[in-house]
């Protein structure tokens, strides 16, 4: 939660970077056989960590909203999660821009893990 809101433009361009770059480099990787072996669980943990990602937006969301001290609680990803399902109901705006607010999420998630792997 800090993450976010201490360097959010940070979490942003992670969140590009792991989302957008990282799978289209592993795809035309893929077109080489050798880089099947590599890319295929590639794109299968960049889908977990967008799930991770998912969880953690709700959870800022919840916290930006309704957080008074800067705790975090259960309660801050149910009314996350109920937020975030306000623009995912418009039909093809609201998965794009579903989309485009979990890559903060899966930022701090892709940077964590980069850190924690370059120590």
């Amino acid at each position: 939660m800090r993450e976010i809101q201490n360097d959010l433009g940070g979490a942003i361009g992670w969140g590009v970077l792991v989302g957008i770059f990282l799978p289209i480099g592993l795809v035309i990787l893929a077109l080489t056989v050798i880089g099947a072996l590599i890319s295929i669980p590639g794109l299968l943990l960049i889908g977990i960590l967008g799930i991770i990602g998912t969880g953690i937006t709700a959870v800022w969301v919840g916290n930006s909203v309704i957080g008074d001290d800067g705790t975090v609680s259960a309660t801050d990803g149910v009314a996350g999660g109920l937020l975030l399902a306000v623009p995912f109901a418009i039909p093809v705006v609201g998965g794009l821009l579903l989309n485009l607010i979990t890559l903060v999420g899966l930022g701090v998630v892709g940077r964590g893990l980069y850190e924690d792997w370059t120590d």
